[in-house]
């Protein structure tokens, strides 16, 4: 076999694959027969050398590469924060914050991502969230606001939206996510303009309630279980629907705990 023969193998074992073995090989090879066939062969050895290289080069680098496909990016999920992640950090929704918003939708996109403690009247229950009326009560006494102005979103999940009751009222704590307006007809009042909070991280903190009074007197129009309970300062008497008899407790001033639904107050009872 001669010098060429010999190059030209290792040529082929080059542009099949074998790319910096080959290469190699084939550079000790020439390099051998460059020591051994004289200043003669120089110049053909060194050019037969450098297309050695050059074929080796290109079959390792070529045929093989691949473009790269471009790299998805997917915005990372928002991590929801549990109730008691939540109820560490809210403050309480007060009706100034209400006010305002009502007002002027520009101050309650401010609020956004804020989180924050309200009560609610369940005003209709969609299948992804309930639309809830903000209640509260604070040191001025209760205030709510009416479908026809203001109302909230409440992503909850699925088995406590079916356990909600229209007119039923609850505590809640939640992220505000986003707030905006849409136009609604409403008997007898035509279109308003209804300012609409929605919140996807909530949860429902309570659905009862407590107060303090007097036990004041049955009251039969509303049923065997209902009583007159009076309240300090006041002259006004609210019906309270007890789960059990509490006439031993009448004239006495009592703690009780109350849900509220479309009956009223129901299913108290006395909190010892």
């Amino acid at each position: 076999m001669d010098v060429r023969d010999s190059l030209l193998r290792r040529v082929g074992l080059a542009t099949n694959g074998v790319c910096v073995f080959g290469a190699l090989t084939s550079v000790s090879a020439l390099f051998y027969f460059y020591q051994k066939e004289g200043t003669q062969m120089k110049k053909s050895i060194a050019l037969l050398l450098a297309l050695v290289m050059v074929l080796s080069l290109a079959a390792c680098g070529g045929g093989n590469d691949t473009p790269e496909s471009p790299t998805e990016t997917t915005a990372p999920e928002e991590v929801k924060l549990s109730k008691d992640e939540m109820l560490s950090v809210a403050n309480p929704l007060t009706r100034d914050d209400l006010d305002k918003s009502i007002n002027n939708i520009a101050f309650a996109k401010t609020l956004i991502g804020n989180t924050y403690t309200f009560g609610g009247e369940v005003y209709s229950v969609t299948e992804d969230y309930a639309v809830v009326t903000p209640y509260i009560i604070d040191e001025k006494g209760a205030y709510g606001t009416g479908a026809n102005v203001m109302v909230a979103n409440l992503y909850l999940p699925l088995d406590e939206l079916v356990s909600l009751e229209n007119q039923q009222r609850l505590n809640f704590v939640g992220r505000l996510e986003d707030v905006s307006t849409h136009e609604e007809a409403f008997p007898g009042m035509g279109t308003t303009t209804v300012a609409e909070m929605v919140f996807k991280n909530i949860a429902i903190v309570s659905d009862r309630f407590e107060n303090t009074g007097t036990l004041h007197s049955r009251n039969a129009s509303y049923g065997e279980d209902a009583w007159n309970i009076k309240f300090p300062d006041s002259d006004y008497l609210g019906v309270v629907h007890f789960r059990d008899d509490v006439s031993a407790y009448q004239g006495k001033e009592i703690t009780y705990s109350y849900k509220i639904t479309s009956d009223g107050c129901v299913d108290a009872y006395i909190v010892e």
